[in-house]
């Protein structure tokens, strides 16, 4: 398909271009896609190049830290490069997550848990490497805010620090061990109705219970529930009350239980 675009004149190098290019391509390559897969290839876009802005920002904050300058505000300064280029990898992460989820849906969150522990390192290490200048300046004299900068910076650094094993421990764990499912929507509906003494949630809830729609198949529980429906004056509760009587599932097998509860079936379906 690329063969076919004819480019205009004098962009045939631009890597503007070709970067409208391909977010085009991606987003006529599936039909389907429509404005959200235009949505997340824009967002590909800003997510890589804020990355790239991170990438150059932290490497001019890594550069002004060998030849680290003695000026309160020097250092200020290029402590701000170094949170700026932290900021935008953040930024680009984040982004860069949105338009991955296209191809890679069940990747995003693992990659935003990586984005977000990297961001936290990286803030604690710029803040850990301007407490160390503050220090030096500090012992130098020439500034009486340098000893208290290098105070807060190394506070920051040790929270930011915290911070990043809290994330990293917490989304992992997640992760590995995810929580089970909850009660879906109508279960729950089903059982707030039969705490509410309504018949018809009580067998709803009960058959959930006896096919296992409501977590582990509980035939037991379901009998409990479909009593609950037959003494509330619900037919259809009485019948399958009856037939697990019947077959002996959840209760011990009983004719005559069973044969009784099927009576009562009849006699609430006929009005009596």
């Amino acid at each position: 398909m690329l063969s076919t675009v004819r480019m205009p004149r004098g962009l045939h190098a631009t890597p503007v271009f070709f970067s409208l290019l391909l977010v085009s391509e991606a987003a006529h390559a599936n039909s389907a896609m429509g404005l959200k897969g235009i949505g997340e290839a824009i967002a590909l876009m800003i997510g890589i190049c804020a990355l790239v802005l991170s990438a150059l920002l932290g490497a001019a904050a890594w550069v002004s830290a060998l030849k680290p300058p003695s000026a309160v505000g020097w250092i200020f300064g290029r402590g701000f490069l170094g949170v700026s280029a932290v900021i935008a990898f953040a930024i680009g992460g984040f982004f860069t997550a949105i338009g991955m989820s296209l191809w890679f849906r069940k990747g995003t969150p693992v990659f935003l848990l990586v984005v977000g522990v990297l961001a936290l390192v990286f803030m604690a290490v710029e803040f850990f490497i301007a407490g160390t200048l503050y220090r030096r300046a500090g012992r130098r004299g020439t500034s009486k805010l340098a000893t208290p900068f290098a105070f807060v910076s190394h506070v920051v650094a040790v929270v930011l620090a915290v911070a990043a094993c809290v994330l990293l421990v917490s989304g992992a764990s997640a992760h590995l061990f995810p929580a089970p499912p909850g009660p879906s929507p109508d279960v729950r509906r089903y059982k707030k109705g039969c705490d509410e003494n309504r018949g018809s949630d009580c067998n709803m809830l009960g058959l959930r219970h006896q096919s296992g729609g409501a977590g582990p198949r509980d035939p037991a529980r379901a009998a409990v529930l479909f009593r609950k429906s037959c003494d509330l004056g619900t037919p259809i509760g009485c019948s399958n009350l009856s037939k697990l009587y019947s077959k002996g599932d959840g209760v011990p097998r009983d004719e005559t239980l069973a044969k009784e509860y099927a009576d009562r079936f009849d006699e609430l379906r006929r009005g009596r």
